[in-house]
């Protein structure tokens, strides 16, 4: 009897450290993030591109443009706007990347809108401090690696569903383990470590068939976590304007978030709560057999 709880302590004991080595180390790794902001605020980005960027980066004006007008190849390259492009581009994300392409690609126009982006300019430059903070927020979203945004998004409606009832088969394994240790403490335990071995060694072999398309599931978390966050952190009245959109935008996918959230943890959290899901998610297969269950229900919302 006590010789199980004495493994369940060290198992808790070394999960508690594990947790705050992460925390400092992400402490870290945010203080470093901040100052490289800061540092690079209104200076020439020194951001080195992979040549496979820029396949990846005009994905989103290649899906989407219309019949509008746009800035063709030949004149694109004549203008050495690639150039430009990393030049102007101070985006964190994958999405701000690919977004500030499509904007240099299809100039719009349109008063309005350029009296609109010239306010928010004027304003970030004399507010250092709080454009920084935000590109800051916006940076936890993250980039995709080799991949647009766009395309691993869409690539949701390609995914093959698998059936959920090998995993729920060995989760009735584990819990019967669990059980047995109630009863008999040595045998429950020998029975625990054999099934979460067993689980965490299939549950690496399941998800590397989808791994990308976990990835994009989590991206998905990350923008409405930040968007849900601008939208309750930000009250200057200057950017209310497109604050607000960004809460109007949050707020109606996030059905989506909280059909998705046991898929993945997202950026803005490494709580001890965060790290202990990613054991039961490996244990569990929670994540898989989630993803299997809301795909449908994802991909509808994308479309919409």
């Amino acid at each position: 009897m006590k010789e199980g709880y004495i493994y369940i302590g060290a198992f808790l004991l070394i999960l508690v450290i594990f947790s705050i080595r992460v925390h400092f180390a992400k402490k870290e790794e945010t203080e470093k993030l901040r100052k490289r902001i800061k540092r690079a605020f209104g200076n020439v980005p020194d951001r080195e591109y992979k040549i496979n960027e820029f396949e990846t980066i005009p994905m989103y004006f290649e899906k989407t443009k219309g019949d509008e007008f746009f800035v063709d190849d030949i004149t694109w390259n004549d203008l050495n706007m690639d150039n430009i492009y990393m030049i102007m581009n101070h985006s964190e994300t994958s999405i701000g990347d690919e977004y500030l392409y499509k904007m240099l690609r299809i100039p719009n126009m349109n008063s309005t809108l350029l009296d609109e982006n010239e306010r928010y300019v004027k304003y970030f430059e004399d507010n250092n401090d709080k454009a920084c903070n935000i590109q800051e927020k916006f940076a936890r979203i993250g980039r995709t690696n080799n991949i647009s945004i766009y395309d691993f998004i869409h690539r949701l409606q390609d995914v093959e569903r698998g059936s959920n009832i090998i995993h729920y088969i060995m989760d009735t394994i584990f819990i019967a383990a669990v059980i047995l240790f109630c009863i008999n403490q040595p045998i429950g335990i020998l029975a625990i470590m054999i099934t979460m071995g067993i689980n965490i060694i299939s549950y690496f072999s399941y998800k590397a068939k989808f791994e990308s398309y976990l990835m994009c599931v989590k991206y998905l978390v990350n923008v409405i976590d930040i968007g849900e966050m601008l939208d309750s952190s930000v009250k200057d009245e200057e950017l209310r304007g497109i604050v607000d959109r960004i809460g109007t935008l949050s707020k109606e996918l996030r059905s989506v978030k909280q059909g998705i959230i046991l898929l993945t943890s997202s950026n803005m959290s490494d709580s001890l709560a965060d790290i202990v899901m990613d054991y039961v998610r490996m244990v569990l297969h929670i994540d898989i057999i989630k993803f299997n269950s809301l795909l449908k229900i994802v991909e509808i919302k994308l479309i919409q």
